[in-house]
């Protein structure tokens, strides 16, 4: 075991990604916070657009009342990371726009470099 714990190579909100291709949100239980970015999808979709479409991944995240759920105007960012077996959605305020669509370029940069290593 190494003498300090794993640091995060970028962060978003709640969100960490590591080195070693896991992204971590805090919000979660311990047992299920961190999770591999392998076969996950990382997105930040605007709020029209995931208004059109609600995936099971979403519905996962934040329950059956999606559907049921008062739909905002539009203009917001929702940050989507989903693989096999997680789901997470995380809305994103326009200040924070730029570092989350940093965060997401980030966790795709480093998708494509362990699917190189491979």
């Amino acid at each position: 075991m190494a003498l300090f714990p794993e640091t995060p190579t970028h962060h978003f909100g709640t969100f960490a990604l590591f080195k070693n291709g896991a992204v971590q949100d805090l919000r979660e239980p311990k047992a299920v916070r961190r999770q591999s970015l392998v076969d996950a999808e990382i997105e930040l979709e605007d709020g029209e657009e995931l208004k059109k479409r609600v995936r099971l991944t979403h519905v996962l995240a934040i329950g059956v009342f999606a559907l049921a759920t008062k739909k905002k105007s539009g203009g917001e960012l929702w940050l989507s990371i989903s693989g096999p077996e997680f789901a997470w959605l995380y809305e994103v305020k326009n200040k924070d726009a730029a570092k989350a669509r940093e965060f997401v370029r980030a966790c795709k940069q480093r998708q494509r470099e362990l699917a190189a290593d491979s």
